[in-house]
């Protein structure tokens, strides 16, 4: 299913600027997110035990939240009003729908079981070093992409372009979410500091420090929907807007979980004949 083409059905987008920044941003991923394919260059060989019981839970978790989305999706065609209440969890379900696939691609890659309980940090880190390492590619080279966060700090973007709608110039929207990433990792960093301002040593330390990658999106959504502010989420958003914010949602976690899962099964056939999914 292709990304939704999402316009606003509400005209006043001053009013709702946040609203629209995160819509337009989870638009673009949506629409990137399309056909993608997933491909993993590891030697696999043949292995002889059995799949671990921790293997078969991550499965479980990943198939149940899947369907769980499907269903939610399923009531929000039939009542639309259904879909601002969904609106404030689907960042959490859709992120964790992505871990859970991510622990077990990784565990086929390295036959690791380390991964299959690893933090969201360790995990995440893992992705991008195994993209980085040429191991793990995407179809869609945005997700390949590894940005330095100095480099990512020296972008300009065109003012009030974060709630053009529409037809957007695509670099500039990417830019823009990776921008918003780091944005989220400087926020996060202050607070476990204890700082309020980012300057300095500290500021020059975390730049040197800091990359940025796409599915990054992902797990800084989750945290934003999980701990802290969703006010964009607010009252006075057009039912229709949250409509679309949640089928968009809805197609991106269809489209990772397609090529997750065939990627896991291609792996798991060669390393255990039998399919995962």
């Amino acid at each position: 299913m292709p990304g939704s083409g999402w316009v606003s059905a509400d005209s006043s987008l001053v009013i709702h600027a946040e609203f629209t920044t995160h819509a337009n941003y989870l638009n673009h991923i949506c629409e990137r997110s399309v056909g993608l394919g997933v491909h993993a260059s590891t030697a696999s060989k043949p292995n002889p035990h059995s799949i671990p019981a921790l293997v078969s839970k991550k499965i479980k978790l990943a198939t149940l939240t899947m369907s769980n989305i499907d269903s939610e999706m399923d009531q929000i065609n039939k009542f639309r009003d259904y879909a601002q209440i969904c609106s404030s969890w689907i960042p959490v379900k859709s992120y964790y729908l992505f871990f859970n696939l991510l622990m077990v691609l990784e565990w086929l890659i390295d036959d690791n079981l380390d991964w299959l309980s690893g933090t969201h940090e360790e995990v995440n880190r893992q992705l991008k070093e195994l993209i980085r390492g040429g191991v793990l590619s995407f179809s869609e080279p945005a997700f390949n992409a590894i940005i330095p966060a100095g480099r990512v700090a020296t972008w300009k973007i065109p003012s009030g372009s974060n709630i053009v709608i529409g037809n957007p110039d695509l670099k500039t929207r990417q830019r823009q979410v990776i921008k918003k990433i780091l944005e989220y990792k400087k926020d996060e960093f202050k607070r476990r500091n204890d700082i309020k301002r980012l300057v300095g040593l500290k500021k020059s330390n975390f730049i040197s420090r800091t990359d940025l990658n796409l599915w990054e999106f992902l797990y800084w959504y989750r945290i934003k929907a999980n701990y802290r502010d969703m006010e964009f989420l607010e009252s006075g958003v057009n039912i229709s807007d949250f409509f679309y914010y949640y089928l968009n949602y809805h197609t991106l976690s269809c489209n990772f979980y397609k090529s997750f899962t065939s990627e896991i099964n291609r792996l798991s056939n060669t390393k255990y004949e039998v399919s995962l999914f």
